[in-house]
């Protein structure tokens, strides 16, 4: 989980990286088959948030474990997800579509303009 020289920190030294990585690895531990995830980045700074979405990514194709990862950021969706749902009032299904676009996803993606406005006008059409 990249914490290595932390061992002796209490949890007021951590940042809030530091913090969701103890977080994942607490739930790792446990060896689910399911984590959610509701919202883990949404604090953290452009540059911390980049560096997790590639771990929690690393860590997805080295486990058996399935992350339901919740977020308001579409192209946090792009980049996370393998299935993106997005929801509507009242919890209808706006959208529920496999993500076409191989790893790593970016913006340069093939595919990546078309998805982001597809979820874009599902979002502000609704």
């Amino acid at each position: 989980m990249r914490l290595e020289g932390c061992s002796d920190y209490y949890p007021r030294q951590l940042s809030g990286g530091m913090k969701q990585r103890v977080a994942i690895a607490k739930a790792l531990a446990l060896k689910p088959k399911i984590i959610l995830m509701d919202e883990p980045f949404a604090a953290l700074d452009a540059m911390t948030r980049n560096e997790l979405q590639e771990e929690l990514l690393e860590i997805s194709e080295q486990t058996d474990c399935t992350f339901i990862f919740v977020t308001h950021n579409i192209q946090e969706a792009l980049v996370m997800g393998t299935r993106i749902m997005l929801f509507g009032q009242g919890g209808s299904i706006l959208v529920d579509e496999r993500n076409p676009m191989a790893r790593p996803v970016s913006p340069a993606s093939e595919g990546y303009g078309e998805m982001w406005t597809m979820l874009h006008d599902a979002l502000y059409q609704a």
